[in-house]
């Protein structure tokens, strides 16, 4: 399958769309993707792992990620899929053509209904970046969990904040933010987001090892420092969302069920946080199969063991 690997760019053209397009086929994987993109000025909502395949099971398990808070899921995105069928037949599916099976496909779960050849995606116009990155170790424990508690507060802010993008984590020795993604403004504009935070807990006696705040020039240099950096390899990732009312409404639950995963597992959660509702993704209700729950969610929790 890596072998049908082609990247190809279009202005596409239908009744529900017409500007460029990208056609991915099911062997390209998700770094080669943002380099053939930005050389063309555009940017493509994709996975954040490198080796992730974007034309099948990444877009078809619905699909999240850095540039999702703009332009919606991978789910969200795509124009058409070229596939073969279980019974032979090759087929091009649209909204308009083989409807039903584009409708499954967009979001319905990878391998159910046919192999995806390529599949067609929306392409946005590339532009800068703006990305922030910390890290705070536990050096004080009570001070560390007023950390804890106070973080998802604020990340009911940031879902109220058109296109932005936030992943965390945190186990019992430190607390990370793994990126925040800010498309289309300046490092000072993220920094302002993030002050608040800031303000809220400069006086408990924590520092951040490392603390910064940039604007990557096109999404392709964004993608490249972010999987630059060495991950773990973990037995066992599952995975849970969660509804902005339960952190609303009941937030002490669930900071005492997170501190009890991360006591007894060493690699701890990871809260990855974007807002994917239909009102901020421009995308309506039944237009796909992605999971429902995913729109009334604040995060994806992944417990790594």
């Amino acid at each position: 399958m890596h072998h049908l690997d082609n990247i190809t760019f279009s202005n596409y053209s239908s009744p529900h769309y017409a500007e460029p397009a990208i056609r991915i086929c099911a062997g390209a994987q998700s770094f080669e993707v943002p380099q053939a993109a930005h050389e063309r000025g555009l940017r493509v909502v994709g996975g954040f792992c490198p080796t992730v395949g974007l034309a099948g099971g990444w877009l078809q398990g619905a699909g999240h990620r850095p540039l999702g808070s703009a332009y919606g899921l991978g789910a969200d995105n795509p124009l058409e899929f070229e596939v073969i069928t279980v019974d032979g037949r090759h087929l091009i599916a649209t909204p308009t053509e083989n409807e039903d099976l584009y409708w499954t496909l967009s979001g319905g779960g990878p391998g159910n209904y046919a192999i995806v050849l390529s599949t067609t995606l929306k392409a946005h116009p590339d532009g800068p970046v703006a990305c922030s990155q910390w890290v705070m170790p536990n050096t004080h424990n009570d001070a560390f969990w007023t950390v804890i508690a106070t973080w998802p507060k604020h990340l009911l802010v940031y879902d109220r904040i058109p296109r932005l993008s936030v992943n965390s984590g945190f186990n019992q020795n430190m607390f990370i933010l793994n990126y925040a993604a800010y498309p289309d403004v300046s490092a000072e504009e993220l920094l302002a987001v993030f002050l608040p935070f800031s303000e809220e807990i400069k006086n408990l006696p924590l520092e951040f090892t490392v603390d910064g705040t940039k604007a990557h020039l096109s999404y392709e240099e964004h993608f490249i420092y972010f999987t630059q950096f060495p991950y773990d390899t973990h037995n066992t990732n599952n995975g849970q969302l969660i509804p902005r009312p339960l952190v609303q409404d009941d937030l002490p639950t669930l900071l005492s069920t997170l501190g009890a995963i991360v006591t007894n597992t060493t690699p701890g959660v990871s809260l990855i946080s974007g807002n994917y509702t239909y009102a901020n993704t421009g995308a309506t209700p039944g237009s796909n199969t992605v999971l429902p729950a995913w729109r009334d969610s604040l995060v994806s929790i992944n417990i790594l063991v």
